[in-house]
């Protein structure tokens, strides 16, 4: 069956919740006057690094037992938690010890030696890949992820990120493929936590919209 593009009901108040715990952790950060360099080399304003959140324990607890509960009724006996390298490595291992699964690990790219293998672990045993990955943009890298594990003979039609900046060819790409995004927070959830804790002005936050909105073009 092919599944809707969408986001897990989660409720406004968990959402807000998760959006605090990723800004007092530092994963969040936002600049108007000295921009960050992406990989991609945009200069932004917003700088995301949700994998700081590895190093809070408390922070980490809570948004891990937000994600165990979301992801709950979209697995069954025969589902394995897949880590997209390397951001998702580390909350699919905590998540697969949460919900009692197997876990594996897709790579980027093949090592070019030994087995050549895209995913290390092991997937006999296992019919459905849940694709855990720590953020996402544009969803770019996802797809090569998702790609690797259908071709492992798994059926990979739900994908979840902590952090997702909503973007629309996010949506047209996870569409695409036929995967359901499910996040814990989005990008304007963090910005409203931001402004009610008093870090951001509505000013800072227009700066951040207007880099948003140019991602689209």
């Amino acid at each position: 069956m092919l599944l809707n593009v969408m986001q897990s009901v989660f409720s406004d108040k968990g959402r807000a919740s998760v959006a605090r715990h990723l800004l007092d952790c530092g994963a969040v950060t936002v600049d108007v006057h000295k921009p960050f360099t992406w990989s991609s080399g945009r200069k932004s304003p917003i700088y995301v690094d949700c994998r700081r959140l590895l190093s809070y324990p408390a922070e980490r607890r809570a948004v891990m037992d937000a994600a165990a509960r979301m992801l709950a009724p979209f697995i069954d006996k025969q589902t394995l938690l897949a880590g997209g390298e390397s951001g998702g490595i580390g909350y699919a291992a905590i998540l697969a010890d949460r919900l009692s699964l197997p876990m594996v690990y897709v790579r980027k790219k093949v090592k070019g030696y030994g087995l050549n293998k895209a995913i290390e672990g092991d997937t006999r045993d296992c019919r459905h890949a849940v694709l855990i990955e720590d953020q996402t943009t544009d969803g770019g890298s996802k797809g090569h992820f998702i790609e690797a594990l259908r071709q492992a003979g798994l059926s990979c039609q739900h994908a979840f990120v902590i952090f997702s900046y909503e973007t629309a060819l996010l949506q047209s790409r996870m569409k695409q493929w036929g995967v359901a995004l499910h996040c814990l927070c989005s990008y304007r959830d963090v910005m409203d936590a931001a402004v009610a804790l008093g870090r951001l002005t509505r000013a800072d936050v227009a700066r951040v919209d207007e880099f948003i909105a140019s991602l689209a073009a």
